[in-house]
């Protein structure tokens, strides 16, 4: 299964959508605040599934992910090759690939949860392409706290 995203995360930007590769509308994310990076993210029927805030101050981008009532830490790294990757340690979440590119995987306890990749189509949208039966609401609340840590470096 594919979601699509077009123009990931300019910061300017008060909202933006997720669609399927149908066109069917699945989320939305809202911007909130002046100060930091924070965002809401919606299903379809307007049900707030996550809400992610920059944690500031914070010596490395740094955000927490709010979902199912639980305050959750996102920290982007670098390797030693000086690639970046983001990890949710209390999820078992790491990306591999080049997150800069918005070319990665996202794994989950050591197995392939979702790809993020340029779409076929080209132009400024990006798929997110994960296993039928996955949780998608954890999916993208996940993909948009890993973007966001990216984004701000």
């Amino acid at each position: 299964m594919k979601a699509c995203i077009e123009q990931l995360f300019h910061m300017s930007r008060d909202s933006f959508n997720v669609w399927s590769d149908s066109g069917e509308a699945l989320y939305i994310a809202k911007r909130e605040g002046v100060v930091g990076s924070r965002f809401r993210l919606f299903d379809a029927s307007g049900r707030e599934i996550a809400f992610i805030k920059q944690k500031i101050p914070s010596m490395r981008p740094a955000f927490i992910l709010t979902i199912h009532d639980q305050d959750i830490k996102v920290i982007e790294k670098h390797k030693l090759n000086g690639h970046g990757y983001s990890s949710i340690e209390e999820l078992g979440i790491e990306t591999e690939g080049n997150m800069d590119g918005h070319v990665y995987t996202i794994n989950r306890n050591g197995s392939r949860w979702a790809e993020v990749r340029p779409a076929d189509y080209g132009g400024t949208v990006y798929e997110i392409e994960y296993s039928e039966g996955s949780n998608t609401d954890e999916l993208m609340a996940v993909f948009l706290a890993l973007e966001l840590a990216v984004s701000v470096r």
